[in-house]
């Protein structure tokens, strides 16, 4: 082939390649969201975990009259895991975005065990403890219990 009729073909061929590599810079774009990501839940998961041990702490060292009733900390801590929430929610909104277009993002399934916790220590119990919803529960266990269905206690302690 001489010269000249290869120039065209060359062309084409790094006009391919350059359209491939349009490709690969998303994919590698997209592989390093998640990483980025993955590095993000971690971080989330620490301070999550930090924020459960402070108030586990408060409350510990307050029952046990170690501490006076520290209204700032009593204050804070919901505060936290208020802001530690919405954060969150963002940050997996981007989860699901990663999950759907088919990349396992590690650290997903309890960074959502995380959120989830969050909710529960942010919902009032006035709507946490519903009278109703605990009144059929005590009377499925009931049934369950006339039935045979349940275990005594004692048997569930000793195995241990």
């Amino acid at each position: 082939m001489p010269i000249t009729a290869r120039v065209p073909v060359m062309r084409k061929q790094v006009e391919a390649y350059q359209d491939s590599s349009d490709s690969w810079k998303i994919d590698h774009d997209i592989a390093m969201l998640c990483l980025d990501v993955q590095a993000a839940i971690e971080i989330g998961l620490a301070i999550f975990t930090q924020i459960v041990r402070l108030d586990e702490d408060y409350w510990e060292l307050f029952y046990d009259d170690r501490i006076p009733e520290i209204p700032e900390v009593e204050t804070a801590i919901p505060e936290l895991v208020a802001q530690w929430h919405s954060v969150s929610l963002q940050l997996e909104k981007v989860v699901v975005h990663l999950e759907s277009a088919g990349y396992q993002v590690a650290g997903a399934e309890p960074f959502r065990v995380a959120i989830h916790k969050a909710k529960s220590i942010l919902t009032p119990d006035s709507e946490f403890f519903d009278g109703e919803k605990l009144w059929a529960k005590r009377d499925q266990a009931i049934v369950e219990n006339k039935e045979g269905r349940t275990s005594d206690l004692n048997d569930l302690v000793n195995r241990g």
